[in-house]
This record gives C-alpha cells, sequence and structure tokens, in this order.
C-alpha cells in the first residue's frame, strides 16, 4: 500500500481566533485534514496501542483522538523510531487530565527534537482541540515521516 499524498481544493474551513484583542483567522481543507487521517491510518494500522484510534472513519475525530498525546507520541515513533520509549508513554486508560498532559508534553519536546519548528504550543491546545494547532503539529511530524 502506497502513504496517501496532500491534494489541492478549494474546500476551506476558516477559524476564527482572538487573543489580546488581536484577532487572526486560520484556515485548512478538508484535503488536508483527509490526507493527516489517511496518512495516520497507514502508518499506525499496525500499532497495538492505536486500536481503539485507527481507523479514523470520521475525519472530524482527529481532534479529540489526539487529546491524550498517545496517537501523537506513536506518530512521532513512526517518523523517528525509538524517539520515545514506549515506556515512558501512559497507556493505561482512562487517563486523567496529568497524564494527558505528560504524554503531551513528550510528544511537544520530541517533536522538537525531530526538527519540527513548534511556538507556543502546549498541551492546553491541544487537549482543547484547537484545530490549527493539531494540525500545524500533525504537518510538521508527517514532514519528517
Amino acid at each position: 500500500m502506497e502513504a496517501p499524498q496532500l491534494k489541492s481544493n478549494t474546500n476551506k474551513v476558516q477559524l476564527a481566533n482572538k487573543t489580546e484583542g488581536v484577532q487572526a483567522t486560520h484556515s485548512y481543507s478538508q484535503d488536508e485534514l483527509d490526507a493527516f487521517c489517511e496518512h495516520v491510518n497507514f502508518y499506525l494500522e499496525d500499532d497495538e496501542h492505536c486500536k481503539d484510534y485507527v481507523p479514523i472513519t470520521d475525519h472530524s475525530k482527529l481532534f479529540e483522538l489526539v487529546g491524550d498525546g498517545i496517537l501523537l507520541c506513536k506518530l512521532i515513533n513512526k517518523a523517528q523510531p525509538g524517539l520515545i520509549d514506549t515506556r515512558a508513554i501512559n497507556l493505561k486508560k482512562p487517563l486523567n487530565i496529568f497524564k494527558q498532559q505528560e504524554n503531551l508534553n513528550l510528544a511537544i519536546t520530541s517533536a522538537k527534537s525531530l526538527g519540527c519548528k513548534l511556538v507556543n504550543i502546549t498541551p492546553q491546545l491541544i487537549i482543547d482541540q484547537r484545530e490549527h494547532i493539531i494540525l500545524g503539529l500533525t504537518w510538521q511530524v508527517i514532514k519528517v515521516n
């Protein structure tokens, strides 16, 4: 099976964000989201710890599924095998908010060590399902892969 490719499309989703009085607009296409989910499905389909996550059939669920950090840690390990020791990932469910944040901190730190440019990305933004943050992080990890 061949890895999924990103296609161009004008079907954009627009997000408005207002922080400290400054309004910003972020957008992404449905095709981008579809391609990211296909990539995650392709690379993590055989991972025993990702059985509850993949395949992602409802692509809008990606934003919810990354919230505990497991999926991101596993995707990073596909980009650079062994970068994250699986024993360091909190896998036992249900995960409380502290374990989720530990996983997300591990994912963010590991992504930075891969060379991903991450500025002001915090676990809370991912838990809050900030779509542009999640897609930006996911895209950078996919580029390395």
